[in-house]
């Protein structure tokens, strides 16, 4: 992964594009401080991170704060989902499967809260692959859950979408 990125990362630079590192399960970046092993080799305007919640779920979960001390810098962007496990036939364990994000194990609300806290004021992507509700019922719902969860009232505007994390 380093050589390629030793080559592809002076050629986005000049493009005036920062490269980000997704933390994704059953990847090589599974976890913050795996993300940042790679990323600390690049200064942090060519190479981020992407802190993505939900996959902290199924592999590489470490506490938001250390994760966020971790990746100082490197913090590029914030995407947030959720996990249900699901019992399987007995003997055969537990599974899991993409749920909304109040419905998950992860407890978003105080995840997002400490994102807020350590001054983190860019957006958030929400990954809602529930197929049961229309998409636009799910922006609506999830643009709600956000705003209640980290108490915000400023919007930008009445009937977008877009969420500022202030």
């Amino acid at each position: 992964m380093r050589r390629f990125l030793d080559d592809i990362v002076p050629l986005a630079e000049q493009s005036g594009i920062q490269l980000a590192l997704e933390v994704h399960q059953r990847t090589i970046c599974s976890s913050p401080s795996l993300a940042m092993r790679v990323a600390e080799h690049y200064p942090t305007q060519q190479l981020g991170i992407i802190y993505d919640l939900g996959n902290l779920a199924i592999e590489g979960r470490e506490d938001v704060q250390l994760s966020l001390d971790l990746m100082g810098d490197h913090l590029a962007h914030v995407q947030v989902k959720n996990v249900a496990y699901v019992p399987q036939a007995p003997g055969e364990g537990w599974s899991w499967e993409w749920c909304p994000p109040d419905e998950g194990v992860l407890p978003l609300q105080s995840m997002l809260k400490t994102l807020q806290k350590n001054g983190f004021d860019d957006w958030i992507s929400i990954e809602d692959f529930d197929s049961s509700h229309p998409d636009v019922t799910k922006l609506s719902r999830n643009r709600d859950l956000v705003r209640r969860y980290m108490k915000m009232t400023t919007v930008a505007s009445d009937t977008s979408f877009e969420v500022p994390c202030q």
